[in-house]
């Protein structure tokens, strides 16, 4: 079980904000890009993603997010922990926090509103843009890789097409996949050659966000069979 909250934009419109909850639709609330780059940030500054290895964990799933929300899955047990930190760092950025376990909104107290400073340096907004942009092609990714599961295509070849077109969430894919083939894989050569293949693409796209734990496993796995992922030849 987990205890979930959502982070949001204001609605355009007042009483628009049932309709967003019901359907999902972003197009009513307001861009405040800048304040959920701010946002996520902060909450992971102080409460790291669980898949980075840490020893204590604070989240039931990964950090879903786009350009008007973030949906956060706190572990049940951190739940009050998280929820005040959640609601704290949200409202200093003129954002909105939804309880869906009390169908709740907590909106941003005026007294935080008045006379904020809203300035973005360029830096920001470029640093902000590319944060997006990252988080956009893996999420494009993986609705591309859910349609060829659903077609019943042969993964792995279809994964390496893309990889040789540059795609860098494809490399992430195809790294995890090799590592899970040879996991399977009893003869030793072939375990081998497996994860050094999968180690060269997660080397690749190491500096991406939804990589942050890749290297980390395959290392993981190496060291659990005894296998050296440099290449002695």
């Amino acid at each position: 079980m987990s205890y979930d909250l959502i982070v949001h934009t204001k609605a355009k419109e007042n009483n628009s904000l049932q309709q967003y909850y019901s359907d999902g639709n972003h197009e009513i609330l307001e861009d405040n890009a800048i304040g959920i780059y701010r946002f996520i940030r902060a909450i992971i500054s102080r409460f790291p993603e669980s898949s980075q290895g840490m020893s204590e964990k604070f989240w039931a799933a990964d950090i879903f997010f786009n350009r008007h929300c973030v949906e956060l899955c706190c572990i049940s047990s951190k739940a009050h922990l998280l929820k005040e930190a959640i609601v704290e760092e949200a409202h200093a950025n003129s954002l909105c926090v939804y309880n869906p376990q009390e169908d709740l909104t907590l909106f941003p107290p005026a007294r935080l509103e008045e006379g904020k400073d809203e300035s973005e340096s360029e830096s920001e907004k470029v640093e902000a843009e590319a944060f997006f942009s990252e988080n956009d092609e893996w999420v494009s990714f993986l609705d591309a890789y859910a349609n060829l599961m659903e077609r019943g295509e042969s993964i792995i070849p279809k994964v390496e097409e893309m990889c040789l077109a540059g795609s860098a969430p494809a490399k992430r894919c195809l790294a995890a996949l090799l590592t899970s083939e040879a996991e399977r894989e009893t003869k030793t050569d072939e375990k081998t050659r497996l994860l050094r293949k999968a180690w060269s693409f997660g080397k690749e796209v190491a500096n991406k966000r939804y990589c942050r734990s890749l290297l980390k496993e395959i290392e993981d796995s190496a060291r659990k069979f005894g296998i050296s992922l440099e290449d002695g030849n």
